[in-house]
């Protein structure tokens, strides 16, 4: 928060619970919409989605995920449709279902989240999400020499090395939302493990409503 008169820091302090407010609202409609909806995949992600614990982070620069919480900065939730707001809680899941987060090893954090999000945005398209502007697509844009339907260590070993930021954490290239460490090998390990379950189990219940996209 800016550190100006009190009066500026009082106004920037409502205007910051206004928007909290708006966009756990938004959120909280994205997963009624998910569990309302009538195709197979709705089900799935409503169920990984209540597993997540949410909360405003304004440092974030858009969102995140740690594999157990979903941190987001609440004007670009509420910056958001509808459903580009159900893309991107989709997108935060699939890191999680996707286990990027054990995946990374030793390897550049920003370097390995734009890795992530080119596995994982073709696969969220082609199941009827619509992502925020800015997704990343191999064989698309600044991406368009990009093989398709690779996966996130085959895309790492083909990208540029984007070093210039604080180095401290993953940037968000895609604006999508970004996939961040969870704790030491055995968290992360712990977590990994516990997904498995959660996605055999949100599965069960997708099958209920039909065929679950691949």
């Amino acid at each position: 928060m800016p550190d100006t008169d009190p009066f500026a820091r009082l106004e920037e302090t409502v205007r910051r619970k206004s928007q909290e407010e708006k966009a756990h609202k938004i959120l909280q409609t994205v997963l009624i919409r998910l569990f309302t909806g009538k195709d197979a995949k709705s089900p799935f992600f409503a169920t990984l989605g209540l597993r997540m614990k949410s909360y405003p982070d304004w440092e974030c620069e858009t969102a995140c995920t740690n594999g157990s919480e979903l941190r987001y900065n609440p004007d670009f939730v509420v910056e958001q449709d509808t459903p580009r707001a159900m893309g991107l809680m989709a997108h935060e899941i699939m890191h999680n279902d996707q286990k990027h987060i054990a995946r990374r090893g030793a390897r550049d954090p920003s370097r390995w989240n734009e890795a992530t999000d080119c596995e994982i945005n073709p696969l969220l398209r082609d199941a009827g999400f619509e992502l925020p502007d800015g997704g990343i697509f191999p064989g698309e844009g600044e991406h368009k020499d990009l093989p398709k339907d690779a996966n996130a260590e085959k895309y790492y070993d083909l990208l540029p090395d984007r070093k210039g930021g604080d180095g401290d954490g993953p940037q968000d290239c895609g604006g999508c939302g970004a996939v961040e460490d969870a704790g030491d090998k055995a968290q992360q390990a712990q977590a990994a493990a516990e997904m498995d379950i959660a996605v055999v189990q949100a599965a069960e219940a997708a099958k209920a409503r039909g065929e679950l996209p691949g």
